[in-house]
C-alpha cells in the first residue's frame, strides 16, 4: 500500500506557508503543531484535499478536508 502513495516534499515555499499558517493562527489565539501546520501547507499548496480524523486540527479556510472516517 505504501508504494502506492505519492510523495510531496517540503519545500521552501510549503515550510513558509507552514510557518505563516501557525503564526497567523497563533495570532488568533489557535494553537497548531508544526506537524499538522506542515500537513496542512502541503495540501494546500500541492491543492490536495486532506482526509483526517481530526477536523479539528486544521481550520485553515482554504484546506480541503475530507473525514476519514467517511472514506
Amino acid at each position: 500500500m505504501l508504494r502506492s502513495l505519492q510523495l510531496y516534499p517540503i519545500s521552501f515555499p510549503v515550510a513558509e506557508l507552514a510557518g505563516l499558517l501557525k503564526r497567523d493562527y497563533g495570532e488568533e489565539g489557535v494553537t497548531l503543531s508544526l506537524a499538522d501546520a506542515l500537513v496542512a501547507a502541503v495540501a494546500i499548496h500541492n491543492q490536495l484535499t486532506l482526509i483526517t480524523e481530526n477536523i479539528k486540527h486544521f481550520p485553515m479556510k482554504e484546506l480541503a478536508l475530507a473525514s476519514g472516517t467517511s472514506v
